[in-house]
């Protein structure tokens, strides 16, 4: 697994972070925050946590990759953007953080299929697109490496 650089994670999680709106029980035009946000919020915030104590692995962080799978199905009957960003945060934390584009790619796909209505589902192909671009840049840079 490729390491990355204490500055790109804090930067990954800073932006998950943002996903969830600014103010805890509300959202930027003063409405209360769906539950799931401020749900996902907290979980963002034990990842950022570990991420700062340099637990950085899956096994380092399975309570929380769980902690996705539990919050989706806790509230798999809305199919709104704020559960959206469920999957969202998870993908992105798997591609940028864990360096697995396989698993990111298979929750692309599903935000894809299961939220097609919403911000985030309609953006899917975009992060399907940066999958790809991450999966091209590790080949160029393995290639770079077995060669110096």
């Amino acid at each position: 697994m490729r390491a990355h650089s204490p500055f790109v994670k804090n930067n990954l999680l800073a932006g998950l972070v943002s996903v969830t709106l600014l103010l805890p029980g509300r959202n930027a035009i003063g409405e209360e925050k769906p539950a799931v946000a401020i749900e996902l919020q907290v979980l963002v915030t034990r990842i950022q946590t570990k991420l700062d104590q340099g637990k950085k692995t899956k096994a380092d962080l399975a309570p929380e990759l769980r902690g996705f799978e539990s919050l989706l199905e806790k509230y798999k009957a809305q199919r709104t953007d704020a559960v959206a960003d469920v999957l969202w945060t998870e993908a992105r934390l798997y591609l940028q953080v864990l360096d697995d584009s396989e698993k990111s790619r298979e929750l692309a796909q599903r935000l894809k299929r299961d939220f097609p209505n919403t911000k985030q589902g309609r953006g899917a192909d975009d992060l399907l697109a940066s999958i790809t671009k991450h999966e091209e840049a590790r080949k160029i840079r393995g290639g770079l490496v077995t060669r110096g």
